[in-house]
């Protein structure tokens, strides 16, 4: 659930500024709000000082284990601008090879031509350029013409020379000047900057060991600029100070009993639509595993949106592995995240707990559906065999109707979802009225969509069924004492979203194209495997190479399929018809790191 804010105004004597500030740190439950934009000099050493050391983070490798903070504030600073001034020295180590590969490209194309040599032919009375010829450009004209010579050629162009005793002879051709340098010392000051480079590569990995110091310093400069951006931007008046902030409605009591202790004022209310309130997310210790989503996609509900949390894990999961749909993939991301748990559990939200569950979830399905990496004999088990359900079986044609009207009932049951949780915010009032409308209106249009793409008959209450949701929303979407001033207001966008909401029963169609897609990849590299065969050694390694290969690439794509489809269903589709737009910000309570 997204917990209730309080808006509060803490007041105290002008003197008791810090205290206010070490008061309200060692708290940590007040999202502070500046009452005047905090600007001092301190704020800009700070800003500047952690650029610096983000800087100087983003060239290490990540740390070594066991590396513990430890070293002096004066040692880390020194270790920072010794990056930085490595990090300098290796762009202009990259900036010079680009320049030399430059002229490298030269000589591969037009050959190892000697400076010293072109410059004794100009003394002696000879004079040779060097032009670029387009394919198409190289015509017989240029082949017969005793003054050209062809020194290479690629797909794209010709590389010509121009030898004349004319010191103004000259092609009709963009001209390509030799580099001034002789080739032999190109390499060696290609090899030399290679060779510098590596050295500034090994003195960045030493520094690399250090990086546990270099994090714990930027803690202490975000607690430090926190505490100057705090008490910089209170206010003041006269002999008062105060700041202004939210708090969660648990955190009131603590922080009141706090502000008393110290003989100061609290102003507590509630806040206004006005005001850009965080948001705080509170979810039951089993809907946390979705949290990695929602930081990935770095998403976060607006205060007065929804907690959509639970739903989003459910229907995720559903959707990741319909689109999978491979009880073999299943088991591999199993085996995988179970490999990898003493590795994940150290990362922020614990990932593999959602990872075994859509690992789970896919294993599931695909063993209902019978798909073992796209093999139907392996369905055919006889313990295997037991576990399909007859009308999810992908490998029968005829089920394909089937799993496309399942993809539309999920469709018009997650958005009717949708609408529902509108419904219930806005009654008793008339709006809600409209949200049960559009329920109608998304049943209707899941009959429409059964007849148009599965030439299912529309049963005859859909229409009636269209007409009152289309009643209900012309009426109640802005209610109104005048019924054509509410009807007015409604009709302006009321086709388009008509049409939307029909588009987006029929977007989950794609549940089932995806699926399919992946089932028919992976069988596929089977008969290419299978083709080939496993007679001979040599016939039984390309094909597990195939295999492995073919599987490896159908895996991939399913993943990206996972994020561009499965999570938009839930971002766009579902949250579109919820309202939501996800414009939240953060709860970040301020705290000192006392």
């Amino acid at each position: 659930m997204i917990v209730p804010m309080k808006r509060v105004t803490l007041l105290a004597p002008r003197g008791e500024r810090e205290a206010v500030i070490a008061e309200l740190g060692e708290l940590g439950a007040v999202h502070l709000r500046p009452v005047q934009p905090p600007a001092a000099e301190s704020i800009d050493a700070l800003e500047a000082a952690l650029a610096a050391v983000d800087a100087a983070l983003a060239h290490l490798p990540v740390a070594r284990a066991g590396t513990d903070p430890s070293a002096a504030t004066d040692e880390v600073e020194a270790r920072i601008a010794d990056i930085r001034s490595l990090a300098a020295h290796c762009s202009e180590l990259d900036g010079e090879r680009e320049q030399l590969m430059t002229q490298r490209r030269w000589f591969d194309r037009w050959g190892s031509v000697s400076l010293e040599s072109l410059n004794a032919l100009r003394d002696s009375g000879v004079h040779v350029r060097f032009y670029r010829a387009e394919k198409k450009g190289f015509g017989r004209t240029l082949r017969d013409d005793p003054r050209v010579r062809l020194c290479g050629r690629d797909r794209d162009a010709a590389y010509l020379a121009l030898i004349t005793d004319d010191p103004e002879a000259a092609l009709d051709l963009p001209e390509a000047p030799m580099p001034p340098v002789e080739y032999a010392d190109l390499l060696a000051r290609l090899a030399a900057n290679a060779e510098a480079r590596e050295a500034v590569e090994a003195a960045l990995l030493a520094h690399g060991g250090h990086r546990a110091d270099l994090e714990a310093h930027r803690d202490d400069l975000e607690r430090r600029l926190a505490v100057e951006r705090a008490r910089h931007g209170m206010g003041a008046d006269g002999p008062l100070c105060y700041v202004q902030g939210f708090c969660p409605e648990p955190g009131v009591a603590a922080l009141t009993e706090r502000v008393r202790a110290n003989g100061w004022g609290i102003w507590i209310d509630d806040p206004g639509e006005a005001h850009e309130v965080p948001t705080l997310v509170q979810t039951p210790r089993w809907v946390k595993i979705i949290e990695p989503v929602f930081a990935f996609m770095g998403t976060v509900p607006g205060y007065r949106e929804y907690d959509v949390s639970p739903w989003f894990l459910v229907f995720f999961a559903l959707f990741f592995a319909m689109l999978v749909g491979d009880a073999g993939y299943g088991a591999l991301f199993l085996l995988t995240t179970a490999l990898l748990t003493p590795k994940l559990r150290r990362l922020p939200g614990r990932p593999h707990h959602l990872m075994f569950v859509l690992s789970g979830a896919t294993l599931v399905w695909g063993a209902l559906s019978g798909n073992w990496f796209g093999y139907e004999n392996l369905a055919r088990l006889p313990v295997l065999s037991a576990l399909v359900v007859d009308p999810l079986n992908g490998f029968v044609e005829a089920n394909q109707g089937f799993l496309m009207r399942m993809c539309f009932v999920i469709a018009v049951a997650q958005l009717s979802l949708a609408r529902l949780l509108a419904a219930l915010r806005h009654l008793p009032g008339l709006k809600g009225l409209a949200e049960v409308g559009w329920i109608a209106i998304l049943w209707a249009m899941y009959f429409v969509a059964g007849e148009l793409v599965l030439m299912d008959p529309m049963p005859a209450f859909t229409l009636p069924l269209f007409g009152a949701g289309v009643v209900l929303v012309l009426f109640f979407s802005h209610p109104n004492r005048n019924p054509f001033k509410a009807m007015g207001a409604a009709l302006t966008g009321l086709p388009l979203d008509v049409i939307g909401a029909f588009s987006d029963v029929v977007s989950y169609i794609r549940l089932f194209a995806v699926g399919f897609a992946t089932l028919i990849v992976a069988e596929s590299f089977n008969g290419m495997a299978l083709g080939i065969g496993f007679a001979t050694v040599t016939d039984g390694l390309v094909a597990a190479l195939i295999l492995f290969v073919g599987h490896g690439i159908n895996i991939v794509l399913a993943l990206l399929a996972v994020v561009v489809h499965g999570i938009r269903l839930n971002m766009l589709e579902f949250s579109g018809h919820l309202g939501m737009q996800w414009s939240g910000r953060p709860y970040r309570p301020f705290r000192n790191g006392n």
